[in-house]
């Protein structure tokens, strides 16, 4: 009897142990997303646009995948496996991968190559990955078998100053596409700290270093302020608050100096003596006490001419506009009014035909 209860015994441990052999196989097999997290800037954008952490997803089923690594163009995985095998990856649609005109017919296909072993002509030949489009991914099947380095490689981009975007999805996507990271996390992927963003209801500061970023809540931050141990960080590059394109108003035509409103406000208008292509770079003009200074000059492009703006104000506030488009290129407009997020006094530009008016504020 013993014998029998020792011989049961064993087979249940031998079946618990093979049991736990093949989980763990299969474990090792098994269709897990894993997140891999990338920046993405908009270049060329206007108005500029925040830099954003993007979630790329990657999964291998019935293989394993030793690394997975990405820049602006290129995804690249190292995989294995014993048989036939699939890669897939989710590729945020918001993520800024193409210069493409936005809302036009693009110049070519703007989905990736893939290129297996790019280091062995014989297996390196291009192909297509078969492509899924989400409502917040492009997800691209790779099927695999042995060991390779495949790279999805994005070459369609535009030699032009065309601003870089993604595409216009749900904004229930977010969550799912963009990482929301205190500052430690951001500055360590590489995220300039002009850039770090703050969760709502908390304020930037830099530490003494002047490298530290740190995100606290208003009245901390007026305490340290108040006691000089801190100060707010402060970046003067920034968007303007308003944005007025093809909008026409009063005046607008007028040269010299003379006054206008803009959306019932009163501003000093003036107008340059010369056109947007004799801009020069560094050029500068003091107007109501206003400082108006182009430090580039007008920039032209293959895309067309762009500017960059930079507005000093007497109680020592700055602001800096990049990526100005004037009338030239495929961002132009007819006309394009900025002001700035100055109240007192508000101050801005508008390029009219080929005119640079510039705009002061009633305080």
């Amino acid at each position: 009897m013993k014998t029998l209860h020792l011989l049961i015994i064993t087979v249940i441990f031998l079946m618990f142990v093979i049991t736990t052999h093949n989980a763990s196989v299969l474990d090792a097999y098994a269709e897990k997303w894993n997140n891999y997290y990338m920046l993405g800037k908009f270049d060329n954008s206007f108005p500029a646009k925040p830099i954003q952490i993007f979630i790329f997803q990657y999964k291998v089923t019935n293989g394993t995948i030793d690394e997975f690594k990405g820049q602006r163009g290129i995804l690249s995985a190292q995989v294995h496996s014993t048989g036939a095998a699939l890669l897939e990856i989710k590729f945020p649609r918001n993520y800024p991968y193409t210069n493409q005109p936005e809302n036009k017919q693009p110049y070519g296909d703007t989905s990736p190559i893939i290129l297996m072993d790019v280091d062995d002509p014989v297996k390196s030949q291009p192909s297509k990955p078969n492509t899924e489009t989400t409502d917040c991914f492009f997800v691209y099947s790779i099927p695999f078998s042995g060991d390779h380095k495949i790279e999805l490689i994005w070459s369609y981009l535009l030699s032009t100053n065309f601003p870089l975007h993604g595409d216009n999805i749900l904004s229930s996507c977010n969550s799912r596409t963009i990482a929301n990271w205190p500052p430690l996390k951001q500055i360590k992927i590489g995220m300039p700290t002009s850039e770090i963003k703050c969760d709502t209801g908390f304020d930037k500061i830099l530490h003494p270093d002047n490298k530290t970023i740190s995100c606290v809540k208003p009245i901390t931050l007026s305490k340290l302020v108040q006691h000089g141990w801190i100060k707010p960080a402060f970046d003067p590059r920034v968007s303007p608050k308003i944005v007025l394109t093809n909008s026409f108003y009063d005046g607008i035509d007028k040269q010299g100096k003379t006054v206008v409103s803009i959306n019932n406000q009163t501003f000093y208008q003036f107008t340059f003596g010369h056109s947007i292509d004799d801009l020069q770079r560094g050029e500068s003009i003091k107007f109501q006490n206003v400082t108006f200074s182009f430090p580039e000059g007008l920039m032209k492009t293959i895309a067309g001419g762009i500017t960059i703006l930079d507005i000093k104000f007497q109680d020592g506030n700055e602001e800096i506009y990049t990526g100005i488009p004037t009338r030239y290129g495929s961002s132009a407009n007819n006309t394009l009014t900025i002001l700035s997020n100055h109240a007192s006094p508000q101050a801005g530009l508008t390029y009219y035909k080929d005119e640079i008016k510039l705009l002061v504020g009633e305080n």
